[in-house]
């Protein structure tokens, strides 16, 4: 019987225990065949749209970085929102041409969460935040 206990409990802790492997660097950039000032101008159109606040914004190295943007009860509350309440996210995107026709396009986010008394990272979760704005750059860049 105590062996029997003894098994449950480890099963049990190795249950809870959560393993996030980090993004692959693939999901993390798309290439367009599309001109650089054509996919500068696409992101930010999308910025724009979501009404991202812009920190940091370079075109001749191809940076952009977001300020933190608050979902939940402390913050912005949006009705689409694709993060769990009480969480905030930043972006650091890249915008690189590879040739005069090709640009590579990376999004990195940086995702919070409110936890008790204080924000814990949860970026290596899932890639929500770079699908929805890749979509986004697909439809504007005709992919």
């Amino acid at each position: 019987m105590k062996k029997l206990l003894v098994l449950l409990l480890c099963f049990g802790l190795v249950g809870c225990a959560t393993i996030y492997k980090p993004i692959p660097y693939e999901k993390k950039q798309h290439t367009y065949i599309a001109t650089f000032d054509k996919s500068w101008a696409a992101i930010i159109e999308v910025i724009s749209e979501e009404n991202l606040p812009i920190a940091t914004i370079d075109k001749t190295s191809g940076i952009i970085l977001t300020s933190f943007v608050t979902t939940g009860m402390w913050g912005i509350t949006k009705k689409d929102s694709i993060l769990e309440p009480e969480a905030r996210f930043t972006l650091n995107i890249l915008v690189k041409s590879i040739d005069a026709n090709t640009t590579r396009i990376t999004i990195n986010s940086h995702i919070e969460r409110w936890v008790y008394n204080g924000w814990v990272d949860i970026s290596n979760r899932d890639i929500i935040l770079q699908d929805k704005y890749f979509k986004k750059l697909d439809e504007k860049l005709k992919i």
